[in-house]
């Protein structure tokens, strides 16, 4: 007795509708990257909630891009060490970023950092910012910076106090 019901879709259009939902949200977890189209996903718009609900999904992508590097460096060490081609290139100091475009609020670190200005060394602090990529760099130039500036800003006050111009001869001062 042979039964082919499984080939015959017996789902109504409600039942297709709760599979779907259903399988959606599974590939969601199982993947570790959230569902963007839940309507429950983006109801809390703080930037911390925002943080752990993609939290599995930084996770992979920190795997993902440990695997692109090893193997881009496993390519590069091929390309360089091929016969009978003279290069001056050390692999060892080739430096792979990746770059992620997730939405960052440099307003509310900016605000971290702001209010923990002195309690923090600056290097601490400008590390937390997304766009600095070196912070002991960027803290050598904020110090070059403020020399320049004072120097411009005593050259300036030593102009105008030192100024010993003024009328030559008697006959422009008006008697």
């Amino acid at each position: 007795d042979v039964d082919a019901k499984w080939l015959v879709n017996s789902l109504d259009q409600n039942g297709a509708e709760i599979l779907r939902k259903t399988l959606d949200n599974d590939i969601s977890k199982f993947s570790f990257v959230p569902n963007m189209s839940d309507e429950h996903f983006a109801n809390n718009v703080s930037g911390v909630a925002l943080k752990f609900k993609l939290i599995g999904m930084s996770q992979m992508i920190k795997i993902k891009n440990r695997y692109m590097e090893k193997g881009l460096r496993q390519r590069l060490e091929m390309v360089v060490n091929v016969p009978n081609w003279v290069n001056n290139i050390d692999p060892s100091e080739i430096t792979v970023e990746f770059t992620h475009s997730l939405p960052v609020n440099d307003l509310e670190t900016a605000q971290m950092v702001q209010a923990l200005k002195g309690t923090v060394s600056d290097e601490t602090l400008l590390g937390q910012i997304s766009f600095v990529s070196d912070a002991a760099a960027e803290v050598q130039l904020v110090s070059a910076q403020k020399d320049k500036d004072a120097a411009r800003d005593r050259e300036r006050f030593s102009d105008q106090y030192n100024d010993t111009s003024g009328p030559d001869d008697d006959d422009d001062i008006v008697r």
